[in-house]
């Protein structure tokens, strides 16, 4: 090969195309103006910011809040509530009970249930028992507080994440293997919901931001969120999808974003109340996932949603509960505070 002044004209040419490159790639940048400064160069329809969807439509919104409460807890987790009235808040190694009557008076009477590790989830029997769902494995305690059993861990890479109670099974949701554990009361496993199976018609869950919430109808089928499919889902004990609903997009009725809902529970009517990250709100539903309206907006809730740690996991979003008045309790573990929503009609 010929070479000049020490420079082959292999070189030569390399250089001149690597020339020609770089002034292609000023052009591109130029003209593609990647910074957005001319215009996204897209229709309006697709010009849209978290904050105009945040604006919520005065008519759709079907509740208004009618009391705040301070969970007190600074690592609050997790809401539910019993058949008696009683709020059950989970979080800082412990369980914390308000009393009923507590969304309309002072709460007094406010009992512990001290426990040995971080809680995560938990659910209420109507006999008051309550089952707590921690990293691995569930403690089950007496409707007086007393511990009642501690059952083994489900097996290798558990993640529990949200804990139902029915009349007799109780589901927990295992993030870290994407199923449902369906168990007795004693604690002896029954079964799977929820694994990937088309003959079926089941899809499997799809959790890209590790949230899987639970909760049990009056009709006794269990409900669970399939947030990566942006759906929730009707299953029989058994382990039969019996229907789904929802879908993505940027419509109120819809769930926004690339994972929602993440948090759901459900009425003595069978309606769905959903809980979204990201664009923060909660709706309501009727039970084939008919939209009935707004619960809260964004605007209700303050900050944003975080981590509470280095390695924590999943983002601290809304949880939400219904009591047997009807009652709405969004526990914003962002903050620690418990915000309290009834239908406009009844509220006082």
């Amino acid at each position: 090969m010929r070479s000049v002044r020490g420079i082959s004209a292999t070189g030569v040419l390399l250089a001149l195309l690597l020339a020609a490159a770089v002034t292609v790639a000023v052009v591109v940048v130029v003209t593609h103006d990647t910074a957005g400064s001319g215009g996204s160069g897209l229709g309006r329809e697709f010009d849209y910011t978290l904050s105009r969807l945040g604006r919520i439509d005065p008519a759709l919104i079907v509740c208004e809040q009618v009391a705040e409460l301070p969970s007190g807890l600074a690592e609050a987790r997790a809401v539910a509530a019993g058949a008696d009235g009683r709020i059950y808040l989970a979080g800082d190694r412990a369980v914390r009970i308000l009393p009923a009557g507590a969304a309309t008076r002072p709460a007094r009477g406010v009992r512990e249930i001290a426990l040995d590790a971080e809680p995560q989830a938990l659910a209420v029997a109507a006999d008051g028992t309550v089952y707590v769902g921690l990293a691995d494995h569930v403690q089950v305690y007496g409707a007086g507080g007393a511990r009642q059993a501690v059952w083994p861990p489900p097996g290798e890479g558990a993640l529990l994440g949200s804990v139902a109670v029915g009349e007799s099974d109780v589901f927990l949701a295992d993030i870290g293997n994407k199923v449902v554990l369906r168990y007795g009361l004693d604690g002896r496993l029954r079964g799977w919901i929820g694994q990937k199976d088309p003959s079926r018609d089941i899809p499997g869950f799809s959790l890209p931001s590790g949230h899987l919430d639970l909760a049990m109808g009056p009709d006794g089928l269990l409900r669970a969120t399939n947030p990566g499919r942006a759906r929730v889902e009707t299953y029989t004990a058994g382990g039969d999808l019996e229907l789904s609903w929802g879908r993505p997009g940027n419509a109120i009725e819809a769930f926004c974003g690339c994972c929602n809902p993440v948090n759901i529970a459900v009425d003595a009517d069978g309606r769905v109340v959903t809980c979204e990250k990201g664009l923060r709100r909660v709706k309501l539903y009727d039970a084939h996932g008919k939209f009935l309206g707004v619960v809260a907006g964004p605007d209700s809730f303050g900050g944003v949603e975080r981590a509470s740690g280095e390695g924590a996991g999943p983002l601290r979003v809304l949880d939400v509960a219904v009591d047997p008045e009807g009652r709405i309790w969004v526990l914003d573990t962002h903050d620690g505070i418990v915000r309290v929503f009834a239908g406009k009609a009844a509220a006082p």
